[in-house]
């Protein structure tokens, strides 16, 4: 088992008692290097009262952290 194989399963470990502790209903993660993309984890539901569990084509609305990406760009 590499490095990288038990680091995910660590973060696989650590953020489901997260999501539950900050009561997040549900997330995905991707993990990337510069060359691409390295893995996806994703935890809860999509749609609590439909119980549907997020996927990693799961639509999130990113609210206003947009702006933050735009300054960053910006500099």
């Amino acid at each position: 088992m590499t490095s990288l194989q038990r680091a995910f399963e660590h973060i696989n470990e650590f953020i489901p008692l997260k999501i539950k502790e900050a009561n997040i209903p549900g997330l995905a993660i991707a993990f990337t290097d510069r060359d691409g993309l390295l893995g996806t984890s994703t935890f809860g539901f999509a749609d609590i009262s439909a119980k549907t569990p997020v996927t990693p084509d799961s639509l999130f609305e990113i609210a206003s952290i947009g702006k933050s990406f735009t300054v960053i760009a910006l500099l």
